[in-house]
């Protein structure tokens, strides 16, 4: 897992985006929230891997602003949903993964 994550952030690193979703992850408690930390991005939202749901994790850039919307997450899709804010602008991000 180690090996994956590390990939992961060089990746990002390059490429910096505003958002990374990313489905499937197979993440669990065992998984502590440190591991994900990427410099430049605020900690990133999960949902863990359960019997039920295969896990997602949503990474947010620093200085793109985010309110979770826990509300509108999905009751029959694996979800998270944040409103975020770039440059002045309002989006609703939706991501959502359904086993």
């Amino acid at each position: 897992m180690k090996f994956k994550i590390d990939d992961l952030k060089q990746t990002i690193k390059k490429v910096m985006p505003e958002v990374l979703v990313f489905a499937e992850t197979k993440l669990n408690e065992s998984y502590t929230d440190p591991q994900f930390y990427i410099e430049n991005y605020y900690k990133p939202s999960r949902k863990d891997f359960t019997s039920n749901s295969g896990g997602i994790i949503e990474f947010i850039k620093k200085g793109v602003v985010r309110k979770p919307l826990q509300d509108y997450e999905l009751k029959t899709f694996e979800s998270i949903c944040s409103e975020i804010t770039i440059n002045k602008v309002k989006y609703c991000l939706l991501s959502f993964y359904r086993t």
